[in-house]
């Protein structure tokens, strides 16, 4: 009976050792990925100050060259507004007034004028389409355009 015992007490030592050498490194590979994490920050916050530092430079060379030009502008005469027309009275400027101010009439359109007509959208073609009655396959074939798209589309704006 004593020998079982003995033989019982070294097993329970032997695990309680091998619990404390997993515990041990355990601790071990926390610590260090904790050291790890400190210099892995040190490194992103050194980076981050470097970056700002080098930015900052940048900006305060960009302020002194739009200074500089600045001073430049304000020195030299400016040639452009000596050859600028006079500007013509505000009367002048306004289209006349009809006397039949009830009835629109549009100015008329010269051989050389060109008329510009606003495309709708292809939002706005998908839309309509829908509310034709053409699914959602049929509208997406026709406007050349995902069927998942005419789907959000459809989503969203109705």
């Amino acid at each position: 009976m004593l020998t079982f015992l003995v033989i019982f007490s070294l097993i329970l030592h032997g695990i309680t050792l091998a619990l404390f050498i997993f515990l041990y490194r355990k601790y071990n590979m926390a610590l260090n990925s904790d050291q790890q994490y400190k210099k892995s920050m040190r490194e992103m916050e050194n980076l981050f100050n470097s970056y700002l530092l080098e930015l900052k430079e940048e900006n305060e060379k960009l302020v002194k060259i739009l200074n500089d030009d600045k001073k430049e502008e304000n020195n030299k005469p400016n040639p452009d507004l000596k050859e600028m027309p006079p500007k013509r009275p505000v009367e002048k400027q306004l289209a006349p007034v009809h006397k039949n101010k009830g009835h629109y009439q549009p100015e008329k359109l010269l051989e050389n004028d060109q008329i510009r007509v606003e495309q709708p959208s292809y939002k706005s073609k998908a839309l309509q389409l829908y509310k034709e009655g053409y699914s959602i396959d049929e509208i997406a074939q026709k406007l050349n355009k995902g069927k998942t798209e005419i789907e959000l589309i459809v989503k969203f704006y109705t």
